[in-house]
C-alpha cells in the first residue's frame, strides 16, 4: 500500500507476487535507520512499519529504492501507474495523465416505430489525475442522422477529476430497419472513446411518439390536433398509473429549444387537454413534450398559415 499524501505512494493499493513466476520477487522488508532522510513511500500487509519502498533526495539527486521488481504485480494498469510516478519523480516531468470512463459501450434503442423518438442516456466519468478535457462530441456512421445529442454541452468541456458529464441520445429512426452508428468523445486520453447506437425501426402509425424511459409508459394517446394547426391546436393526453404524476409540457423548436412552457402540475391519473395559442409561434416544425420524474412523450406537430 502507498501512504497517504505522497507524490508517489498516494492511493496506491496492490498485490505483489500475483504474477505468473514461480519464485517470490519481492525481498526483505525495508526499515529506516536513525536519523535517516529516505521518505517512506510503501509498505506490506497494512503495516507502515514493514516499509516496501523509499525515495531520498540529496542536493539534486534523487533515488528511489523498492524492494520488490515491478514484474511481480500482475496488474497491468497498477505497475505502469507506479512506474510513471516514479520516473515523474526522478525526471521532475509531470506524467500525470487524464482518464476517462463512460458507463455504457452500447446503447441499445430496441424497437422504435417511424415517426418516434426513444432516448437513452450514457455517463462520462473523469477519473484519471488531472481534469478531463471533452474537445468534440460527434455521431458518425451510415445512419447518424437517426441519432442527436439533446442539450450537448459547450465544448470544449473540462470535468474535474471524479467529476461526471450525462449524454442524452435520441434515436429517431428514419426508416424501417436496423440504424447503427458511433457516438466518438475526443479529450486529452491516449485515444478516443466510442459509444455504439443501436436501434430499430419498426412500423408506425398515429404522431405520438413514446416514452423514452424504462418501465411503464408514464403517458398514453398524446396528440396534437388539428395537425398541421394554424391559429390553435389542442394537445390530449392520459396519464397512466394509479398515483399522482408531476408533469411538465413544454413546446420545443427543432432545434430543442424551449419556446414554451405550459408550467408544471400535480395531476391524477386520468385525460386532460391543454389548449396551444398556435398564433403566437412561427410557421415551423416543434415538438409538444409532456414529462414526469419517469417517463416523457414527445409529439411533433407543424405550424402552417
Amino acid at each position: 500500500m502507498g501512504f497517504a499524501g505522497d507524490v508517489i505512494g498516494k492511493s496506491m493499493d496492490f498485490m505483489v507476487n500475483t504474477s505468473s513466476s514461480s519464485f517470490a520477487i519481492f525481498t526483505d522488508i525495508m526499515k529506516k535507520s536513525a536519523g535517516s532522510t529516505a521518505v517512506p513511500i510503501l509498505y506490506y500487509d497494512e503495516d507502515q512499519t514493514k516499509l516496501a519502498g523509499v525515495r531520498v533526495e540529496k542536493g539534486t539527486s534523487k533515488a528511489v529504492y523498492i524492494s520488490f521488481g515491478l514484474n511481480a504485480i500482475a496488474n497491468e494498469e497498477v505497475r505502469g501507474t507506479l512506474f510513471k510516478r516514479i520516473m515523474s519523480y526522478l525526471t521532475g516531468v509531470s506524467t500525470a495523465a487524464a482518464g476517462i470512463s463512460v458507463n455504457e459501450s452500447m446503447l441499445d434503442y430496441e424497437e422504435v416505430k417511424v415517426g418516434m423518438t426513444k432516448e437513452l442516456s450514457v455517463t462520462i466519468t473523469s477519473n484519471g489525475e488531472i481534469p478531463l478535457e471533452i474537445s468534440s462530441l460527434n455521431i458518425t456512421g451510415d445512419n447518424a442522422s437517426s441519432f442527436r445529442i439533446i442539450g450537448a454541452p459547450a465544448l470544449p468541456k473540462t470535468l474535474a477529476v471524479g467529476e461526471t458529464l450525462t449524454l442524452t441520445v435520441e434515436f429517431a429512426p428514419k426508416a424501417l430497419g436496423t440504424a447503427v452508428a458511433s457516438l466518438s468523445i475526443a479529450a486529452n486520453t491516449e485515444m478516443n472513446s466510442e459509444v455504439t447506437l443501436a436501434g430499430e425501426g419498426v412500423q408506425g402509425g398515429g404522431s405520438s411518439v413514446e416514452s423514452f424511459t424504462a418501465g411503464a409508459l408514464a403517458f398514453l394517446d398524446v396528440q396534437v390536433g388539428p395537425n398541421p394547426a394554424t391559429e390553435k391546436a389542442t394537445a390530449s393526453f392520459a396519464v397512466n398509473g394509479e398515483v399522482p404524476q408531476t408533469v411538465t409540457l413544454s413546446i420545443v423548436d427543432v432545434r430543442g429549444t424551449t419556446v414554451h412552457s405550459f408550467g408544471t402540475k400535480t395531476l391524477a391519473p386520468g385525460k386532460y387537454t391543454q389548449d396551444i395559442n398556435t398564433s403566437a409561434f412561427a410557421n415551423g416544425n416543434y415538438r409538444l413534450v409532456v414529462r414526469s420524474a419517469e417517463a416523457a412523450v414527445q409529439v411533433p406537430f407543424v405550424i402552417a398559415r
